[in-house]
């Protein structure tokens, strides 16, 4: 026996009128309408919905029969949810449904072999190494997964590799000449970007996050990024940290701070309005 979680979302109704609660019941996207908009806050209406999905947050067991598509939207990935970020959240279902739940999601979980497994990833070796190298990832997770919940005895994605004939990406560094001649031809607030990323070893999210009050006069203290419009924390633990300005970024930083006095103390400063 397992217990089967899920949290659902709520969202707005297509006409803006009520608050909408999404869920999953026997493999199947369902709805609860709960309440209206004027009369209900958001957390309310999550309160509301967090007690309608009690009764079918229940222990249940997992039928040896089930189809890796069922496994990976019933199991899988609601358990992940709960650890990893939105943008992996994204990024994972999306290459998972994609490539894996396409081939194999009427399949029995039981069923498919190493060699099944392998076959599959060779059949993609017409793309990067790296998607390709993500796909094994996924498969040895989902099976690990599988064996501990006891639906099989072992894990058939465990010897899986990624085919030779994936290709690499190459990639073109910056010369010294490049860096002197970009610094020479951008715009302040371009430049300045450039240097946060070639100098500082920003991120673009982390460049484009920072905040006034996140800085000092001689570094910066990286606590946020932005993804896909909304303000996040950085990618990993290791990512927060404070980073130090060289004298050329303190002139280039101070010049655009002089030249954006409207820039509230919390705004992101480099986006632009």
């Amino acid at each position: 026996m397992r217990k089967r979680y899920q949290q659902g979302s709520v969202t707005r109704s297509s006409d803006g009128r009520y608050w909408i609660g999404k869920y999953r019941e026997d493999g199947r996207h369902k709805t609860k309408l709960l309440g209206r908009i004027r009369e209900i806050t958001k957390s309310e209406a999550q309160e509301k919905f967090a007690e309608f999905l009690k009764p079918l947050n229940v222990e249940e067991k997992i039928s040896s029969d089930v189809t890796l598509r069922s496994f990976v939207d019933d199991v899988y990935f609601p358990y992940y949810q709960r650890k990893w970020k939105e943008s992996t959240l994204m990024t994972n279902r999306d290459r998972v449904q994609r490539d894996i739940i396409s081939e194999f999601g009427n399949q029995k979980l039981r069923a498919l072999t190493r060699d099944d497994l392998q076959e599959f990833l060779d059949s993609k070796s017409s793309l990067s190494f790296s998607h390709v190298d993500h796909l094994r990832w996924d498969l040895r997770q989902i099976f690990e997964m599988a064996v501990t919940e006891g639906i099989i005895n072992r894990n058939p994605a465990a010897l899986l590799f990624t085919p030779r004939g994936c290709s690499r990406p190459k990639h073109r560094t910056m010369s010294a000449d490049n860096v002197k001649l970009a610094v020479t031809v951008l715009d302040l607030r371009e430049r300045l970007i450039f240097k946060l990323a070639v100098f500082v070893g920003l991120r673009p999210g982390e460049i484009f996050a920072l905040r006034r009050e996140r800085l000092s006069e001689n570094t910066a203290d990286i606590q946020e990024r932005i993804y896909r419009g909304k303000l996040d924390t950085p990618k990993t633990q290791r990512s927060i940290r404070v980073v130090a300005f060289s004298a050329s970024v303190r002139e280039d930083l101070g010049n655009w701070l002089a030249e954006s006095p409207n820039c509230s103390k919390a705004g992101c400063f480099l986006q632009r309005s």
